[in-house]
């Protein structure tokens, strides 16, 4: 089984390993992709329990690290234990990497590029020289995806086609990182390049009127704190990250993104319909205000990861991520007293 983060470096590094062959354990390139499974750091811990009761097998974990990474651990142990074999290829700071090893759990981590790159790096003797070419695209796409241009790829991208890089430009912003996004790439390329680009490039257009919408939003209502040349914004939980990015390129320091915001009209009517039909209509219909929990994510132009993580488990939550981009999971009654506590601490950095 292979499980990756939901972005384009998790789903490159998962299509990566999908293109290498005769890899322990797992199954036909068809067959992995039906079952390709994805996760955020917030659901890692949740689907790692559920799959404790399955029949142990070969487990493949790419691009992932838990937001509460000492349950992380702990799930880990327990599947290696019950017979599971664990290989977690990963670029995110950690430090319970011997913890694991000692578990006979199989980890590779460079911090310094994408998982992308890392799984090309492990398998690229396992790919077959037909399959190259995408590999490279996949390469390009996860790395480009992640903001992490080594020198290893910046040579590999030079040697590229111009229409191959503008179409990895558009995979990123078509946003569509899933299997029948893999499924297009390994065989609709091959039949009908146009037919390909055609899909992608439709998504694309539509993401990025979308992506206007939130910028002009994120603009428009985000507080500028001018002593720390800090800006921090109220947004859809699931915006939070493109957010955050929005607001560290508008010349600050720190970026904060709280996903507390109201979501969009038509998130309001679907939810109100899924009350509607499944569980009755009632006056708290609101899904989004149920929440316990409120995610946040930061950038910043200072090492921010461990005060992050550390502070969050004060206020009973979790948090982690790279250095300068990392997210927090926090109890809504401590929300306030916790981004209180980062802008005071940040400002010491």
């Amino acid at each position: 089984m292979i499980i990756h983060h939901g972005d384009a470096d998790g789903i490159a590094a998962a299509g990566l390993l999908l293109l290498a062959q005769d890899v322990d354990g797992l199954k036909s390139k068809d067959e992995e992709l039906a079952e390709l499974k994805y996760a955020t750091v917030g659901y890692i811990n949740r689907f790692l329990k559920k799959i404790l009761n399955k029949p142990p097998e070969p487990l493949y974990i790419l691009d992932i690290n838990a937001d509460d990474s000492e349950r992380f651990v702990y799930q880990l142990k327990k599947l290696a234990h019950k017979g599971f074999e664990i290989s977690l290829i990963d670029h995110h700071p950690f430090a319970y990497d011997q913890d694991l090893l000692s578990y006979n759990i199989k980890v590779i981590r460079d911090t310094e590029m994408s998982a992308a790159e890392l799984v090309y790096k492990t398998y690229i003797s396992a790919i077959p020289s037909k399959d190259r070419e995408k590999a490279s695209f996949l390469l390009l796409l996860g790395a480009l995806g992640d903001k992490k241009i080594t020198p290893f790829v910046d040579k590999i991208m030079k040697e590229m086609r111009q229409e191959t890089i503008f179409d990895v430009h558009a995979v990123l912003m078509a946003g569509k990182f899933d299997s029948s996004f893999l499924r297009s790439l390994f065989y609709d390329r091959d039949k009908n390049g146009i037919g390909f680009t055609k899909k992608i490039y439709e998504k694309a257009v539509d993401k990025r009127f979308f992506l206007e919408k939130v910028k002009k939003f994120v603009i428009k209502h985000h507080v500028w704190i001018k002593s720390l040349n800090a800006r921090i914004v109220n947004i859809y939980s699931p915006y939070i990250g493109l957010a955050a990015g929005y607001l560290i390129d508008q010349e600050c320091d720190f970026a904060i993104a709280i996903g507390d915001g109201k979501p969009p009209l038509r998130i309001i009517v679907k939810d109100y319909l899924k009350r509607i039909f499944s569980l009755g209509l009632s006056k708290d219909f609101r899904i989004w205000e149920r929440q316990k929990n409120v995610r946040i994510s930061f950038r910043t132009k200072k090492p921010v990861n461990d005060l992050v993580k550390e502070i969050a488990k004060q206020f009973d939550g979790t948090g982690g991520g790279h250095k300068y981009a990392c997210g927090a999971n926090i109890p809504k009654e401590t929300l306030d007293a916790f981004i209180r506590k980062i802008l005071k601490d940040f400002a010491k950095l």
